[in-house]
């Protein structure tokens, strides 16, 4: 559920850059702007569907996100890699219904 709330988020968040950049080219200017976001001392939080958060709290020395949710109990790891599976494996139009899915069977 991570890797698609950070998925989503750089879609919506980055969506405003065109249609003509590739995934790798938006996930790469994402992760560049969280990182700077991070250098500057300020909180990346990335909102979920159920009204909940994940921060992100590291981008490391390979590009990947370390995440981890509010309550600091769980972390995660979102690779460029993992991400562009995601990307290719679900059209947009079913990413956002099968996330709603998820997020409503996670949150109850």
């Amino acid at each position: 559920m991570a890797v698609e709330a950070a998925f989503e988020y750089v879609l919506e968040d980055k969506g405003r850059a065109g249609t003509s950049l590739a995934f790798s080219d938006l996930f790469d200017a994402y992760v560049e702007d969280v990182a700077d976001q991070l250098e500057q001392g300020k909180a990346v939080e990335i909102p979920l569907r159920g009204g909940g958060k994940i921060t992100v709290t590291e981008v490391s020395s390979h590009n990947n996100l370390y995440l981890k949710h509010d309550d600091g109990k769980r972390h995660y790891t979102v690779s460029k890699s993992r991400t562009e599976k995601l990307f290719a494996a679900y059209p947009v139009s079913s990413r956002s219904r099968t996330s709603t899915r998820i997020s409503g069977a996670s949150s109850g």
